[in-house]
């Protein structure tokens, strides 16, 4: 289970999207799966604004991603975070 997130938000996500990758236009279908609580799925209700950056866990602030396109995302994401807390530390300084 992914921690902030529930089940009905992530559903409400995908439909809203129609189960296709806004990134990439993946279709959700039989493939790779990821399991999310019972739920065997190959796409991801992702946060634009991650949580870690101050995101809120609302319908407004996801996104419906394929496994690639998130993980792409991901990476972007843990750089933002890195820039981030090095400008807090040399703020603090």
């Amino acid at each position: 289970m992914v921690i902030g997130r529930s089940p009905e938000l992530r559903i409400k996500c995908f439909q809203r999207d129609k189960y296709t990758c806004v990134k990439c236009g993946f279709i959700g279908k039989e493939g790779h799966y990821q399991d999310f609580g019972g739920m065997k799925i190959n796409l991801i209700a992702d946060h634009i604004i991650p949580l870690s950056l101050g995101g809120k866990d609302k319908l407004d602030n996801m996104q419906t991603l394929c496994l690639k396109c998130n993980k792409k995302k991901n990476k972007k994401d843990q750089s933002d975070i890195a820039r981030k807390k090095r400008k807090l530390k040399n703020e603090r300084n």
